[in-house]
């Protein structure tokens, strides 16, 4: 009873609250973590520790823009696939490319944590393979906490033919 759930916003948002005194913790990404101490905030664990079945990162798209662009949307998970490879492979030129996006250098501890613990942890599949098992484990728990009242026809929604069909115009790692 001591606690109370309130939706404040996205990670930047609940970092604003939380420095604010206007909440007393929050989850978020860990884009802060460098820069936690600085603004009198204390890191209490890590998602991918505690629940590493939880699935961080999928693409997902309308099935009807799908179906109406189905080359080009293989055509782009190709070069997502290929893009994610390089960037993996290349660390300076990546944190440069970022940097330079997001108007910081290249050495900012915000930028290399988020690529390091990125690439340590296995984040982002270059063969942007779909984490059904992840996902399943997502719905048993939903199931559990009563946020879902059946299961979800899981194959309704994932379709691995575009993924296929990627694959075989990249030359990636892992394929």
């Amino acid at each position: 009873n001591s606690i109370r759930i309130a939706s404040a916003g996205g990670t930047a948002a609940r970092i604003r609250a939380l420095v604010g005194g206007k909440i007393d913790a929050a989850a978020a990404a860990t884009d802060y973590v460098p820069v936690a101490d600085k603004m009198g905030l204390r890191v209490l664990g890590y998602a991918a520790d505690i629940v590493p079945e939880y699935p961080r990162y999928v693409l997902t798209a309308r099935a009807e823009a799908l179906r109406a662009k189905r080359t080009q949307a293989i055509g782009f998970l190709a070069g997502y696939m290929e893009g994610l490879a390089y960037a993996l492979a290349h660390r300076d030129e990546t944190l440069a490319l970022a940097g330079r996006h997001n108007h910081k250098p290249a050495n900012d501890p915000v930028l290399v944590n988020m690529y390091d613990e990125t690439k340590k942890n296995g984040y982002i599949s270059v063969t942007s393979e779909i984490p059904r098992a992840k996902i399943e484990w997502l719905e048993r728990e939903m199931l559990k906490l009563g946020e879902l009242t059946k299961p979800v026809d899981l194959d309704k929604y994932i379709d691995e033919s575009y993924r296929r069909e990627a694959l075989k115009q990249v030359d990636v790692a892992g394929k």
